[in-house]
């Protein structure tokens, strides 16, 4: 079984969006629930730590949900930064290593995106490919990888990116 989810920055807030199962099931809520931003980001999971089930579906927030992010790999030491993390008072709602990115990139995040998820991969041991979102930061997608595919494709006025070329290759 797969999740699929999708995530898209609105005017003044995050939207997000879960489903397990088939991705035209995740299509059909958001048919119900139209998005108007214009940025988001998306995942397809196949469940390494976690139940598949909707609270473990990406994408995942901080706490205060202003951060988003989507995560195809695997944190080693997830389990040690997010003790950490919870001891410092940070909730955490899902089973997965995914929620602690966003979590730890909180933790890090004075002023800017960029340096808190700079800072927040120095401490993860591990290999990942992912894309951050910010609601203070709402025209910016980062994204990164160590030991994980990540594709880049551009179209007109479009960017695309991806673990894998075929989800966009007929957009690009």
């Amino acid at each position: 079984q797969d999740i699929g989810v999708l995530s898209s920055l609105g005017i003044k807030e995050i939207k997000v969006y879960k489903s397990t199962g088939k991705v035209s099931e995740l299509q059909s809520s958001i048919d119900q629930n139209p998005v108007n931003g214009n940025t988001g980001i998306a995942h397809t999971r196949w469940a390494t730590h976690g139940l598949v089930n909707e609270k473990n579906a990406h994408p995942h927030t901080n706490t205060t949900s202003d951060i988003v992010v989507v995560h195809n790999g695997i944190i080693e030491n997830y389990t040690q930064l997010k003790t950490e993390l919870d001891k410092k008072g940070y909730k955490f709602y899902s089973d997965t290593d995914t929620e602690v990115i966003a979590q730890l990139i909180d933790h890090y995040k004075k002023k800017d995106l960029v340096t808190a998820v700079k800072k927040a991969l120095k401490r993860i041991e591990g290999s990942y490919a992912l894309a951050v979102m910010s609601i203070d930061e709402p025209d910016r997608i980062i994204l990164a990888r160590h030991r994980s595919p990540l594709v880049i494709g551009l179209a007109n006025n479009e960017l695309f990116f991806a673990s894998d070329i075929n989800p966009f290759l007929n957009y690009t």
